[in-house]
């Protein structure tokens, strides 16, 4: 298994869009080998995999 590059509580942002999420939850799944997050961004749930993610380090 592959660690997971975020945690529950983190901000993030999709790879196309400025808008800052937060993340809920996170899921393995073997048979994609990657973690997959439920994130919240402006008030609305979405689905994501790791690599559409990016740190937000300032903020």
């Amino acid at each position: 298994m592959i660690l997971s590059k975020f945690k529950k509580g983190d901000k993030v942002q999709t790879s196309y869009s400025e808008n800052i999420g937060v993340v809920i939850e996170k899921q393995y799944f073997d048979y994609l080998d990657m973690y997959v997050y439920l994130v919240t961004i402006k008030n609305h749930n979405y689905i994501k995999r790791e690599n559409e993610l990016l740190e937000v380090t300032n903020g």
